[in-house]
């Protein structure tokens, strides 16, 4: 005979299904063989909530599966976090403290890369500093931009943090 798993916190409850409950509507209005007064498919109710997406019954041969919750919900603070993360591995930093000293540090560079330029060529090692630098703003950019895609996005992808949503 077909049962029904839900959660309540972190306890599993399991009861067999009424007599004559053929799909998971009907659960809403009928009550349990064994005393449990009614099972609501939903996140409403204080005593026996479960989220349908959470709910697999296969009522031809009585298996029931009691799925893993639905991913939180991701926010435009998770994306920030994401991009911080992003852009202080792109730095090679330690910690957000130490990626803004680096990212101040290579203005300061690119800024005295420039005022040579004022006065004279780059030579080799000069220009190849001054493009890496570019490059390394261009792609802190390209994060900040992916990431200001994300925030607007609804809902926010939950699997946010795949590359394929950075990488441009």
């Amino acid at each position: 005979m077909p049962h029904v798993i839900w959660r309540e916190g972190e306890t599993t409850r399991k009861a067999a299904l009424p007599r004559g409950v053929t799909s998971i509507d009907e659960l809403v209005a009928k009550p349990f063989p064994d005393g449990t007064q009614h099972v609501v498919i939903g996140d409403d109710h204080p005593a026996a909530a479960v989220s349908i997406s959470r709910l697999m019954i296969d009522f031809d041969s009585g298996a029931v599966d009691v799925l893993s919750p639905p991913p939180p919900v991701v926010t435009v603070d998770d994306i920030r976090a994401e991009a911080q993360r992003r852009i202080i591995v792109t730095v090679g930093a330690r910690d957000f403290t130490d990626c803004l000293v680096r990212q101040l540090n290579a203005n300061v560079r690119a800024n005295e890369l420039n005022d040579i330029r004022h006065t004279r060529a780059l030579d080799p090692a000069e220009q190849a500093e001054a493009d890496a630098l570019r490059n390394l703003a261009a792609v802190i950019k390209a994060i900040r931009a992916a990431s200001n895609v994300l925030e607007a996005a609804s809902p926010i992808p939950a699997d946010f943090t795949d590359n394929r949503h950075w990488l441009g």
